[in-house]
């Protein structure tokens, strides 16, 4: 955390962390546990009051060595080494400090680092404050176009059609007379299939010139289609092009019954 914190510059004055960093003097006077003390209690947290209390208690043993007979190379060892280690642990936890003192006091201005906001909120939930809600930085919205109007009815439906029709086979005036003749002989903007040619059958999507003339041979032989699932029967469309075709067609009533095919015996 604190090699983390040593790049990150809190919104706070040069001043300010000059001037809660000078407990830092304290173990250059051998007397860290004093400092550690100072910083558990400030910046509430107990694992430096527990550091503050293990220097003061191998503070009170140097003296005891001091005091005592014993070699010189020691206590000199001994010495140095709670002199070096009290100024090392002070400068690595003061980063820590100051944020943790800046959390406190909640007048920081928070970046868009997540690493930093991570780091902030573990410490916001160990001293139990709720964290503050933070909105990110949003990309600009795009505007986006609103989608083409779709049919509402069969006939709008028929014309998108040919004129997708028309616009795939390059003959756009073809698709405008085609369109006129299915209007003229269509019911309510439908094509009739027990009453259109066999050239509006065509216009329909993926019915070929061989399916319609396998629909108007049906319709010759039987008098019409009783329902437009006979004829898409009939044409063999695959069921793709059947959901394509069934909003487009509807179906009369047959203009005459099926012929009856048999011998007549002459009694």
């Amino acid at each position: 955390m604190s090699d983390f914190l040593s790049s990150k510059k809190l919104n706070r004055s040069i001043g300010w962390k000059l001037v809660n960093s000078l407990w830092i003097i304290l173990p250059f006077i051998y007397f860290p546990w004093g400092g550690f003390l100072y910083i558990g209690s400030k910046g509430k947290c107990k694992k430096w009051k527990i550091y503050g209390i293990v220097y003061l208690l191998v503070f009170f043993f140097l003296i005891y060595l001091i005091s005592a007979p014993a070699s010189d190379g020691v206590i000199g060892l001994s010495v140095i080494g709670y002199w070096w280690i009290g100024i090392t642990h002070s400068l690595i936890v003061r980063n820590d400090y100051l944020l943790r003192l800046d959390v406190i006091l909640d007048n920081m201005e928070v970046t868009d680092d997540t690493q930093y906001h991570q780091m902030r909120s573990s410490v916001e939930r160990e001293l139990g404050i709720a964290p503050r809600q933070i909105e990110p930085n949003m990309p600009e919205q795009l505007e986006v176009p609103p989608p083409a109007s779709m049919p509402t009815t069969p006939a709008e439906s028929v014309k998108r059609t040919l004129d997708i029709i028309s616009a795939e086979s390059g003959s756009a005036q073809s698709g405008v007379a085609a369109e006129s003749s299915l209007a003229s002989n269509s019911s309510g903007g439908l094509v009739d299939i027990n009453t259109c040619t066999s050239e509006e059958l065509m216009m329909l999507p993926g019915v070929s010139a061989d399916e319609a003339d396998k629909a108007m041979e049906y319709r010759g032989s039987f008098g019409g289609f009783p329902d437009t699932d006979k004829f898409i029967s009939c044409i063999g469309a695959k069921p793709h092009i059947a959901v394509k075709l069934r909003p487009l067609i509807t179906c009369s009533k047959p203009v005459k019954q099926a012929a009856r095919h048999g011998r007549v015996l002459d009694i």
